[in-house]
């Protein structure tokens, strides 16, 4: 397959995935950082865990669709040979979002996990 194929593919391949990306876009509340904070400040029932865990698993999934597009493009400029010859490159601009994302991800999914168990041990 000719190099000019393989972009093609992968251009398809991410324009495919941000359409599923866009689509899978969980609805939740839009919490500032202060309220978030006071939420956990202030939680001391199995629902008020529950509502903690599930917003940090939604912040999860917008983290980790963020960091599969940026995968995608990560991927798509590791292949464009018109990239101009500058520091940081585009290409290490989307690594360092990529990484980025996926350390955001773990970490939502961390403290959804966190609240999940305090809300389960209400449970009992």
């Amino acid at each position: 397959m000719s190099q000019r194929h393989y972009l093609a593919l992968i251009a398809a391949f991410f324009l495919v995935a941000c359409s599923m990306a866009r689509g899978e876009a969980p609805s939740r509340p839009n919490y500032t950082r202060a309220e978030v904070e006071k939420m956990a400040r202030d939680a001391h029932t199995a629902e008020q865990y529950r509502e903690l865990a599930e917003y940090f698993r939604s912040q999860q999934l917008s983290f980790e669709l963020r960091a599969r597009a940026e995968k995608h493009e990560w991927v798509r400029r590791t292949f464009d040979e018109t990239a101009p010859g500058k520091y940081p490159s585009p290409e290490d601009a989307s690594r360092n979002r990529y990484e980025y994302f996926s350390y955001e991800a773990a970490k939502m999914g961390a403290l959804a996990a966190r609240y999940s168990v305090l809300a389960a041990e209400f449970m009992r």
